[in-house]
Formats: C-alpha cells, sequence, structure tokens
C-alpha cells in the first residue's frame, strides 16, 4: 500500500472543568487498492489529558457516489481500537477498514471516518474526524483497474497479456474481460456467464443475468436493426445484490418481429 501522507485531527474535548485533550493522527490517509478485500488504514490515538476517555463508536462515511464500489468494515475499530483511553495513553494500529465491492469501477474514492465518546460509556460526542482517500487506478487505460487485473491474472495489474487484455475472452466463453469486469463475472471460469433468454409466449418476457450489485441494468428493444434506433423497454434498475437475475415482461410486443438486448453500465 502507498501511503499519501497523514492527514492529523484534533479536538478539545471539555468535560465539567476538566479538559481531556484527544488527538487522533490517521497515519495511512491515502491507500491504493490492490488484490485483496480489505484496505486498513491506520492510525493513532492520543489521550494528552488527565482524564479517562471512553471511544465509543466510529463512523466510516463514503461519500455517495462511491457507496456502490466501497464498503466500510465495521467490525475493524472493535476488533482493534481499545474501548478507553487512559491519560496519556496512546493507541497506534488499524483504525477501521474499507472493503472493495465485488467490481469497483477506476478512480479515486473519499470518505471521513469519524472518532465517538467522551467521559463516560455512553458518551456519544465528535471527538475527531479525520478524511481519507483510496485510488483505483487504470494503468493500462482500458477501463479495467489494476485491482481486478491483478486479482485474477496475478502480477501487479499494471500491464496486460493476451490473457488479461480488455478485449481477451481468457476462457473462451465468447464474453471478453471487459464485459465480464462490468458485469461482475469470472474472467477465468467458463461457467461464471451472463445468459439473456427471450421467451415469445404472452407476454413476451426477457430472462437475464447474473449481475453484481450497484450496476444500473436497462432492457432496451428495436423494430427495425437497420434503423439503429433502441428505446427503453422498462426504466434503468439499480441492481441491489450480486448474482442479481431479472425477469422483464414487454407489456407490448410487436406483432411482426422485435429485438431485444440489455445494456449494463455503472452508475
Amino acid at each position: 500500500m502507498k501511503v499519501f501522507g497523514g492527514i492529523l485531527a484534533s479536538v478539545l474535548l471539555i468535560t465539567g472543568s476538566a479538559r481531556a485533550q484527544f488527538l487522533f493522527v490517521l497515519t495511512s490517509a491515502g491507500q491504493i487498492g490492490t488484490a485483496t478485500n480489505e484496505m486498513s488504514f491506520d492510525g493513532s490515538l492520543m489521550n494528552l489529558g488527565t482524564n479517562y476517555l471512553y471511544l465509543n463508536d466510529i463512523q466510516c462515511v463514503l461519500y455517495p457516489a462511491e457507496t456502490t464500489a466501497l464498503v466500510a468494515d465495521t467490525n475493524a475499530f472493535f476488533a482493534n481500537v481499545p474501548g478507553i483511553l487512559l491519560p496519556g495513553e496512546t493507541y497506534t494500529d488499524v483504525v477501521f477498514g474499507v472493503n472493495l465491492g465485488s467490481v469497483a469501477p477506476p478512480g479515486v474514492y473519499y470518505g471521513t471516518v469519524t472518532i465517538l465518546g467522551g467521559s463516560n460509556i455512553f458518551a456519544s460526542s465528535n471527538l475527531a474526524s479525520a478524511s481519507f482517500e483510496i485510488s483505483l487506478p487504470d494503468s493500462v487505460g482500458d477501463g479495467i483497474p489494476d485491482w481486478w487485473r491483478q486479482f485474477y491474472f496475478g502480477g501487479d495489474g499494471t500491464t496486460t497479456n493476451d490473457q488479461s487484455c480488455a478485449t481477451c475472452d481468457a476462457d473462451a466463453t465468447g464474453q471478453d474481460n471487459q464485459f465480464k469486469y462490468v458485469v461482475g463475472l469470472n474472467p477465468k471460469n467458463s461457467s461464471s456467464v451472463f445468459a439473456l433468454t427471450i421467451t415469445n409466449n404472452p407476454p413476451a418476457a426477457l430472462l437475464f443475468g447474473p449481475i453484481a450489485a450497484g450496476r444500473v441494468v436497462t432492457p432496451q428493444f428495436s423494430d427495425d436493426l437497420s434503423s439503429g434506433v433502441w428505446q427503453t423497454l422498462t426504466g434503468p434498475i439499480t441492481t441491489q445484490t450480486n448474482g442479481s437475475q431479472f425477469v422483464i415482461f414487454d407489456p407490448d410486443p410487436s406483432p411482426f418481429q422485435r429485438f431485444y438486448r440489455v445494456q449494463i453500465t455503472f452508475p
């Protein structure tokens, strides 16, 4: 993991006439995503005052555009951070973790982590907050992030070959790596394929999947392929679970012929 630099946050906690200073330093405020499920962020929590300091909770907020790609690990705090800091005590270790979604697109993602607590076990004051950054680079520039290529094809994901390129079909399914990345399938498993079936029995129906969570799915139709015009069959659907399967009915099928396709994108 690369470190982009620490982010320092400090507040003054006032309890009656007693004053306890809490210092929170996020020592790895920036991470680069690699072929792993979790990225851990280290930090130091320091009680510079003369009273006990209770650390009762942590909140990790990811900005709305990132919520389908990254998920905060709510267990990291309680597994690593002590609930009480004695006067003059410093905790230095893992503070929180962020999990990559099943498929996370290239980009730079941001969030904030907040330590909650105070002078007793019921306190929930905002003691300090810090910002963090997660980078998911696409070194090849083909729309597939390094971490995904590294996860399935090894190496560091920054280069490609005749198996890992975006247009390569590593498992000979007829669905290339770019497609499998977007849909959320294993590019090296020939049984991991997207299927679209159309039934003609009234009412006409489209059966398709699987599709990973956090995708925008738009079924479309055309009554004349030569026109190049595709119309939306139903409004866009955002998938909520991994392996989503769909059955979509055509409420007004053409009496002659109709062609269908499914457009799958990131939000």
